[in-house]
């Protein structure tokens, strides 16, 4: 089981960020949270759950909703939404003998209302014991009241960009090809390249529905906007990117060839969202019969009304996927880390754990996410990182199950996805492994595997370096014989033979291909080494991205001025030159510094 940790703050996991977070009790079914003044909240507004009294009874459940909401309405209170009528839920027929999602929802939430207070007049505290003692006076049971906290999109790590006529069209772009060689989905579309009868709900800043690698898929009559807004288009890009890996044609793929793809919109233009609208999405989405639902966003709090929301999702038939987020720390975010939800880390090119990817207890599997290529509003390609690239992944591959096999429960889906998932690390770090989605259809189907040779690994990610460098590698395949080229040639079984480290001291690329007798060799790996010179006098200096891999001595130029890198490290948005002494030295102070820092 998940561990509940409750924190007052929700960040969004858009891409690489920092956020704040820290952990006390859960808070009970009849206390309150408590709101700091560092925390960013809707003002005068909470989110009311009512628990349905054991002597209820279910066919009297619409007049209870509409006396709670005459009670919860007064010289005081307004109530801004009935969480209930605002999703459709109200719209399914509620009986004792019938197991429906309302049912579901009112057992898991309790009756859930948007109320506000005046501020001016009322402490968050005084609101809720307010709104508690005029529903015990009225004989009914605060299941929760929570403050409606707003979740932020921080920042962007958009590392380039490319134009519709830049692109050239085909199944697998070539910037994508590694994300689906390391998941087997190029294996997995000879079983299922999808279906636009399963619905994946992407709950996000919405979806760009003219792009023309997702007008075909995007469904917008079925598209909810809870973010303040009158339609779900994509005006600030995350959400494009997320629903590009999902399901996308022509000059990208998706991990999905065909589905169709619902924007729910939770977060706004701003890249701003509240607890209580992403609540609003997923009930919607399960009020529509979602197959999948993507939650590229997070936070490091546990709510009771949120983990209720999934829940009843989840028994409604709907499978949650989400980030773990972008903090570097061992615990993973919410709502990655309730029950019920499927939790994604990131892993580069090399099959590494990203460095701002969280793990710890409630991590459930890894893909890509670093430098992951997908849409962009306007007709655009770029690519981003985060845990917010690797969701979709997941996501996607949960999309080919159900396409499969529209049956298949949360449970059963868990199972599949960590049984075969491909070993990467320890548990901690990488869960049950890297998301395997071949495997996990063969396994589903019933068909026997083809036995093929795991590809290499690399221990050095291709890039530009400074000096000489030693690559080592690898192969998960006992038994397997690596071989491997460094004039660009393909290897084959009378290449040399792999035996220990490399030194690369000038520009190589380097070719690895692992084989096996009774076995098919392995895909074919490449790795492009450009090595500069390590002389202090002279350095080049290169423009400082975020999201790039820096070791120490690399060069860079920022806003105008040169700088050395003092520490290893990948590059966020927030980390530049010019606000992390710690990382990076002006150049004038190079020389001074580099007798102790480089040896």
């Amino acid at each position: 089981m998940k561990r509940r940790i409750f924190t007052t703050f929700m960040v969004l996991v858009l891409v690489l960020v920092t956020s704040l977070s820290g952990s006390t009790k859960p808070v009970s079914a009849t206390s309150f949270q408590t709101v700091g003044s560092q925390y960013e909240t809707v003002p005068g507004e909470l989110i009311v759950c009512v628990e349905k009294a054991d002597t209820m009874q279910l066919q009297t459940a619409e007049k209870t909703s509409s006396s709670l909401v005459d009670l919860l309405t007064s010289d005081v209170f307004t109530v801004k939404d009935d969480l209930f009528e605002s999703t459709g839920i109200n719209q399914q027929y509620y009986t004792a003998e019938e197991k429906n999602l309302k049912n579901e929802a009112v057992e898991n939430m309790g009756y859930t209302y948007l109320v506000e207070y005046p501020e001016e007049k009322l402490s968050f505290q005084a609101a809720s014991e307010k709104v508690s003692a005029a529903l015990k006076e009225a004989g009914y049971q605060a299941k929760s009241i929570e403050p409606n906290y707003i979740l932020e999109a921080i920042g962007l790590s958009d590392t380039s960009e490319y134009s519709l006529e830049n692109v050239q069209a085909q199944a697998v772009n070539p910037s994508q090809q590694w994300q689906y060689d390391m998941i087997k989905a190029t294996s997995a579309w000879n079983i299922t390249t999808g279906s636009s009868n399963v619905r994946m709900a992407v709950l996000d800043t919405g979806i760009d529905n003219t792009h023309p690698s997702l007008a075909n898929f995007v469904n917008t009559g079925l598209g909810k906007n809870y973010a303040g807004g009158a339609d779900t288009m994509d005006r600030q890009g995350h959400g494009t990117h997320v629903a590009g890996t999902i399901a996308s044609y022509g000059s990208v793929s998706g991990v999905m060839q065909n589905a169709t793809l619902i924007p729910v919109k939770v977060l706004g233009d701003d890249g701003k969202g509240t607890m209580y609208g992403i609540e609003q999405g997923i009930l919607y989405a399960a009020s529509i019969s979602a197959d999948v639902i993507n939650m590229s966003l997070g936070g490091g709090g546990y709510s009771d009304s949120f983990a209720a929301a999934c829940n009843t999702a989840t028994s409604g038939g709907v499978i949650i996927v989400a980030a773990t987020g972008n903090d570097s720390t061992p615990y993973i975010s919410y709502p990655a880390r309730y029950d019920n939800v499927i939790a994604v880390g990131a892993v580069d090119s090399g099959r590494r754990r990203a460095s701002f990817s969280n793990y710890g207890p409630g991590l459930d599997v890894m893909a890509p996410g670093v430098s992951v290529y997908s849409t962009s509003p306007g007709g655009r390609y770029v690519t981003m990182s985060g845990t917010s690239m690797a969701c979709p992944h997941v996501a996607g591959v949960v999309g080919l199950l159900r396409s499969y096999d529209k049956s298949l429960t949360y449970a059963q889906v868990d199972s599949l996805l960590k049984s075969t998932a491909q070993p990467a690390g320890s548990t901690t770090e990488y869960g049950a492994g890297i998301v395997d989605v071949y495997a996990a259809l063969q396994q589903l189907s019933g068909t026997s595997p083809i036995t093929q040779v795991t590809a290499p690994v690399f221990s050095l990610p291709a890039g530009t370096y400074k000096g000489e460098q030693k690559v080592s590698i690898s192969c998960t395949t006992a038994g397997a014989t690596i071989r491997y080229t460094i004039n660009g040639q393909e290897p084959t079984e009378t290449s040399p033979v792999y035996t220990e480290a490399l030194t690369i001291s000038a520009t190589t690329t380097v070719k690895a291909k692992a084989f096996k007798t009774g076995m098919t060799a392995s895909q074919t790996v490449t790795a492009v080494y450009t090595i500069e010179s390590t002389n202090p006098d002279n350095p080049s200096a290169t423009p400082w991205q975020a999201g790039k891999a820096y070791r120490i001595g690399d060069v860079v130029s920022y806003n105008g001025k040169t700088y050395v890198c003092r520490q290893s490290h990948t590059s966020l948005v927030g980390w530049e030159p010019s606000n992390v002494p710690a990382l990076w030295l002006l150049k004038e102070n190079f020389t001074a510094v580099s007798q102790v820092v480089i040896k």
